[in-house]
């Protein structure tokens, strides 16, 4: 009985991870910062999805970027194991970089989210 129980929730778990859903809303996607770097370094995202931001660094770092016309702006600093979440709402390329150790121009530490 015991084996039974957890093949079905070893099942189940499997399930939940196959789980897909459509463009944007629901789902989030994930960004490392770490070592003066964002992992990925180019994402592609639905309209209403979130991407979670998490400093793993030891270094204190900024999500900042620059939004398409109408978007929210975000400008949040990240302590060592912070961090912080963003929905893009505008279809456009947003680029996200670190104010520390980058420029609004790309150079160091950056990203590209492009949003469809």
């Amino acid at each position: 009985m015991r084996a039974l129980l957890a093949a079905a929730s070893l099942l189940l778990l499997a399930l939940a991870g196959c789980s897909s859903s459509p463009s944007g809303g629901g789902e989030h996607k994930d960004v490392t910062l770490r070592d003066n770097s964002f992992s990925p370094a180019t994402l592609s995202v639905g309209v209403g999805q979130a991407v979670e931001f998490h400093n793993s660094g030891a270094r204190t770092h900024t999500v900042t970027m620059h939004v398409p016309d109408g978007a929210a702006a975000k400008d949040t600093q990240l302590n060592a194991g912070g961090a912080t979440s963003y929905t893009f709402s505008k279809a456009g390329t947003y680029h996200v970089y670190c104010k520390i150790h980058s420029d609004a121009n790309g150079n160091g530490m950056d990203m590209a989210v492009t949003v469809a």
